[in-house]
């Protein structure tokens, strides 16, 4: 109840050490304050997992400053949290520099199940980069009228998405 709840965040409020200032903001998410704080301290061996399994919104993951990509549950948090409002964050993960093949994929396989224009837009626009082909003909199955119509619009522009627009409005 909320006695309870008032009662053990007092505890922890008292709780100053690092390992404590951690499992706080991890416990209790809703507390900006704490996930403020845990973001201060420096890197170590739970850091880096503890930050964005803490956060809440999108502005705490964008702070944690953490690759979603880091770790499957990263990414998977970050889905559950926010939904499909993430792929902002995946396009981020995107358009690093530096990315491992897989972990690539999997943010691509996340990005075609979100079920938004936003999503498929960030997968068309990357088309030509590694990876994205398969993910953007997923979406294409997934989500066939929103396909139909974000190729829709950019037919007059490129070739490869008027063969993808037909081939989809084909099958």
């Amino acid at each position: 109840d909320d006695a309870e709840r008032a009662a053990a965040e007092a505890v922890l409020d008292g709780l100053t050490y690092f390992d404590a200032i951690m499992a706080r903001a991890y416990l209790v998410p809703s507390r900006k304050d704490w996930f403020d704080e845990a973001c201060r301290q420096p890197n170590s061996a739970t850091r880096w997992w503890l930050i964005p399994c803490s956060a809440s919104t999108y502005d705490e993951f964008a702070h944690s400053q953490i690759s979603l990509t880091d770790a499957a549950y990263i990414l998977y948090t970050a889905v559950y949290v926010l939904g499909p409002a993430v792929a902002p964050l995946l396009a981020k993960e995107l358009d690093d520099s530096y990315q491992q093949a897989d972990s690539r994929k999997q943010v691509l396989k996340v990005l075609a199940a979100l079920p938004t224009d936003e999503a498929f837009t960030i997968l068309l626009d990357r088309l030509d980069t590694k990876y994205v082909r398969p993910a953007l003909l997923s979406a294409m199955a997934a989500f066939p009228a929103r396909a139909a119509r974000l190729l829709a619009e950019r037919v007059a522009d490129n070739e490869d998405v008027r063969r993808l627009l037909s081939a989809h409005l084909l099958s």
